[in-house]
């Protein structure tokens, strides 16, 4: 990382911070939150006021700690705009958060000034352009497999591909479809910390070729059952219609007539 940060482009912020627990927000993605805390209302009252309507979002490393402290804290985050605030009636705040970019978290502090909130000391990393022909490449791969995933999951919207057809750089490609995917919580934590375009389109390559793995996997299995109960419906069919038949004909399973004769004998 060190290398890359100083191939990079940096700029430094001083961001407050809020903690979204088993909520991950990535760059690109807009969010809806209901605030019901104290803190979170300051929090994003300074941030409207004196930080441009921007803050820090981070996920604590171990997301089911309830009282996480610095330690727990993670070095990478997303800058997020606020870009609506409402008081509800219960005395909740909703906003709508839009995230914006990752940054790199050099320090967590606690300043009283403003409240004793928890702000971040961060850094913008801007990468260098990466290799045309290794861009071209992942970007066609990530939409190739993201098309056939879309065509193995009927109960899945294909919204997304209007979303990410007109998409042209790598790093906003990624995160439109890491959004998208049914992903664990802690899987997509993983992504949303990589600060690295093209590992992190490297990984999702990865992890794209195993869903649609499994997705078509499961549709085989879908397959092999509805096969399945055909024939079993298709042959009780069958025997009823049999039945209907005979009975029709005056004709009796040999079967019947033994039973009805040793019922007979037992009365």
């Amino acid at each position: 990382m060190l290398i890359l940060m100083k191939e990079a482009k940096v700029v430094k912020n001083n961001l407050p911070v809020m903690l979204l627990k088993r909520i991950v927000l990535l760059p690109g993605q807009e969010l809806r939150l209901d605030l019901n805390s104290e803190i979170s209302s300051k929090v994003i009252d300074l941030a409207i006021s004196k930080h441009g309507s921007k803050i820090l979002i981070v996920c604590p490393i171990d997301p089911y700690e309830e009282s996480p402290d610095v330690s727990d804290l993670p070095n990478v985050g997303v800058v997020g705009l606020i870009k609506g605030k409402l008081e509800l009636p219960n005395g909740n705040v909703r906003i709508v958060v839009s995230g914006k970019n990752r940054v790199k978290v050099l320090e967590y502090v606690n300043e009283i000034a403003d409240g004793d909130i928890l702000k971040a000391h961060t850094l913008d990393i801007e990468f260098p352009k990466f290799e045309e022909v290794e861009e071209t490449t992942l970007k066609r791969k990530l939409l190739e497999l993201l098309h056939e995933y879309i065509e193995c999951n009927v109960f899945t919207s294909n919204s997304i591909l209007s979303t990410v057809k007109d998409i042209k750089d790598l790093d906003t490609l990624a995160d439109a479809i890491v959004a998208f995917m049914p992903f664990t919580m802690e899987k997509k934590i993983l992504y949303m910390e990589e600060l690295n375009p093209l590992h992190r389109a490297n990984a999702l390559v990865y992890d794209l070729s195993i869903e649609l793995q499994v997705a078509q996997l499961d549709m085989k299995l879908d397959d092999a059952l509805r096969a399945d109960f055909e024939k079993n419906q298709k042959e009780y069919i069958l025997r009823e219609k049999m039945e209907s038949i005979k009975k029709e004909l005056g004709e009796t399973d040999l079967k019947d007539e033994i039973m009805s004769e040793y019922i007979e004998k037992i009365n």
